[in-house]
């Protein structure tokens, strides 16, 4: 997928490598946006959505059309609608970063998002 790709390192000013090279110890990278689209941005590693309530991240799973815990083949316009339905509207995707575990060999992600602003209520006062 990645093979004679300039990739978008997570940590450009370390020494990094990519899958080919190292296999089972990759580098971060960003599969998504980039280190302007997340700066002041929110984020979560996929593993952990499961372990913060299994049932709702299946459901925003099922919703997105996402299937299993590898996020390599799903889309950002997948990722987006995962995002919408785990966290609510308004939260906007605006980055993915895949690495690999250097513990266990096998691929992660998180997910870089947005919170919605919160909407200011403007009340106004009747002087007497």
């Amino acid at each position: 997928m990645f093979y004679g790709m300039q990739l978008d390192w997570f940590y450009p000013e370390q020494e990094n490598f990519t899958k080919q090279e190292r296999p089972y110890s990759y580098s971060p990278f960003f599969t998504y946006g980039n280190h302007h689209t997340i700066e002041g941005a929110s984020a979560d590693y996929t593993d952990r959505y499961s372990l913060w309530g299994v049932e709702k991240y299946r459901a925003a799973q099922a919703i997105a059309g996402i299937k299993g815990d590898w996020y390599n083949t799903a889309t950002p316009a997948q990722i987006q609608k995962f995002v919408t339905a785990y966290y609510g509207k308004g939260y906007k995707l605006v980055g993915v970063v895949e690495w690999c575990n250097m513990s266990s060999g096998y691929p992660h992600w998180s997910i870089h998002f947005t919170k919605p602003k919160p909407r200011v209520r403007k009340t106004t006062y009747a002087v007497a």
